[in-house]
């Protein structure tokens, strides 16, 4: 063996110890295992809420594989939506959960929630937004260019899942076919709500109209979960509803 490839080997050697250190001080399977412990949460919920598979979770609590430095960030900033603090190298506690509420008034409600989304999602609390009782038909023509446009690049730029749970008589559609489901009006509620990071936003109409954002882990999970049974019972969109719904939007678009 020549002195070139025993350098390379040695260095190749450093390389994966450094990488394998670096690595552990983002999350270690022992780790994993004790924070799902420490909150009661199972390996489908992680997978669920991280948007990884539950077999790549359960072969990283095993020790069968290494995943990459972001897949390992996802996780562990999910436990920590789980209200999880890592402390050290191997610590971790439960953090007393937070409640605050929010409430803001006037025309520019609509501002103040995309806001609050993006900096959940940029700060990396949020990857995924489900929505309910919102009637697009009922937003101004800008608030929908804004949506249609900026949001959905912004979304998907974020590999954000974003569903959206409507009535069936309100048929006025934005956004990708794949992020609607109809429910029938004797189901559906009448407050529009939405779901991201620990977050339950509140859209009350009137005059102003109200936003009203509590946030706490386990209101925000209690609706999340409660939001995605409603989603299987949900039916998907014909292309005829959805082509009728399109069309309508970009009516008001077009007639700004």
């Amino acid at each position: 063996m020549d002195i070139k490839t025993i350098m390379y080997r040695s260095n190749s050697h450093i390389d994966n110890q450094l990488s394998s250190q670096k690595l552990e001080t983002i999350l270690t399977p022992d780790q994993l295992r004790a924070a799902r412990a420490l909150v009661n949460v199972t390996q489908h919920d992680v997978a669920k809420r991280a948007g990884i598979s539950r077999n790549a979770i359960n072969n990283f609590e095993r020790g069968h594989v290494v995943p990459r430095i972001e897949t390992l960030k996802i996780l562990r900033q999910t436990m920590e939506l789980y209200g999880v603090e890592f402390e050290g190298s191997n610590g971790l506690r439960k953090v007393s959960e937070r409640f605050d509420v929010e409430c803001y008034e006037g025309p520019d409600y609509m501002d103040r929630l995309l806001a609050e989304e993006r900096r959940e999602i940029i700060e990396g609390r949020c990857r995924s937004l489900y929505i309910t009782n919102i009637n697009n038909a009922s937003l101004t023509a800008e608030e929908l260019k804004e949506i249609s446009g900026e949001w959905l690049a912004f979304r998907q730029k974020h590999n954000i899942d974003e569903r959206i749970l409507v009535r069936e008589d309100h048929l006025f559609f934005i956004q990708p076919k794949k992020d609607y489901r109809l429910l029938p009006p004797d189901v559906a509620g009448e407050v529009p709500s939405l779901i991201f990071g620990d977050t339950l936003a509140i859209i009350v109409s009137g005059e102003p109209v109200k936003l009203v954002l509590i946030k706490n882990p386990s209101i925000a999970e209690t609706y999340r979960r409660q939001f995605l049974a409603q989603w299987n019972l949900a039916r998907p969109l014909t292309q005829s509803e959805y082509t009728k719904g399109v069309a309508r939007a970009n009516n008001v678009l077009r007639s700004d």
